[in-house]
């Protein structure tokens, strides 16, 4: 079961629109990996006020919504990810160590 906080955050990060040029949107992907691996993320931040990635991912035709049976068929193969942190176990050092971990990386 997906909670309403879960669900606020999915819709957060929804994407609802295609990119106009599939080549800059690409371009614009990398030069933002490396400039955060150069740890430039100031220059990241400034950009993103400037819209440079609104413009490079964004602008093009809203995506089709998806028929039910896609939706039903993704809702299902899914549900066993966005549950599994549930099972992670009772100890909460175990989990916490595994919090610390994905964050590192």
């Amino acid at each position: 079961m997906i909670t309403p906080e879960a669900a606020v955050h999915l819709r957060h990060n929804e994407v609802k629109v295609d990119c106009r040029n599939p080549a800059l949107a690409y371009r614009a992907f990398r030069f933002r990996i490396w400039l955060k691996s150069m740890r430039a993320e100031s220059a990241v931040e400034k950009l993103e006020r400037l819209g440079l990635w609104r413009f490079c991912f964004g602008g093009g035709q809203p995506f089709a919504p998806l028929a039910p049976q896609v939706e039903a068929r993704l809702r299902k193969f899914f549900i066993p990810e966005v549950e599994a942190p549930r099972e992670i176990g009772s100890d909460k050092r175990e989990h916490a160590l595994l919090v610390v971990r994905v964050k590192k990386c």
